[in-house]
């Protein structure tokens, strides 16, 4: 029954495990520490007294365990039958995929062929609205022409016909 004073890393060293992993045996088993001269942690323990298993490293969720055995025939002509099954219920997928996009396509042509007939009566509505425009501005500018000289003659006939002789 020896004790050591051992650092974490020469703790989880001797046992094969990290340094971290060390400093959490000796907290789970309450040894007791000290610091050392060189500023590190060191932990007294009896070798003999801990018991340690080095536990397999662990894998990642999903992950399979790999197996040395072979998979035999039979199990593998049933996957083979399954993934072709799996490859003609994914062809159908596609194919019906395919079919929507056509038909989309069609669609889209159809809608733009409106879309170009609509857009021709549009620009012949907006030609016939600026022509109508044009010529009620026209119009409004003759009347204020025809009102202009209205007025000028109302004003030439208001003033009498002797001030108009006399001048």
């Amino acid at each position: 029954m020896t004790i050591e004073s051992l650092t974490y890393a020469e703790f989880g060293q001797r046992l094969g495990i990290s340094p971290e992993a060390a400093r959490k045996k000796a907290r789970a088993l309450r040894l007791q520490t000290a610091l050392g001269n060189d500023g590190k942690k060191r932990v007294s323990v009896d070798l003999a007294d801990v018991s340690h298993s080095a536990r397999p490293p662990r894998r990642p969720a999903g992950e399979q365990p790999v197996s040395g055995g072979a998979i035999p025939a039979v199990d593998m002509l049933r996957l083979i039958d399954e993934l072709r099954a799996e490859t003609g219920r994914k062809s159908e997928a596609i194919a019906a995929e395919q079919n929507m996009v056509r038909e989309l396509q069609a669609r889209v042509a159809r809608f733009e062929a409106a879309l170009a007939g609509q857009r021709d009566l549009v620009t012949a509505e907006r030609q016939r609205a600026d022509t109508a425009s044009r010529r009620a501005d026209d119009l409004s500018a003759d009347r204020d022409a025809w009102r202009e000289q209205a007025q000028t003659l109302a004003a030439r006939q208001s003033v009498s016909w002797w001030r108009r002789l006399v001048g």
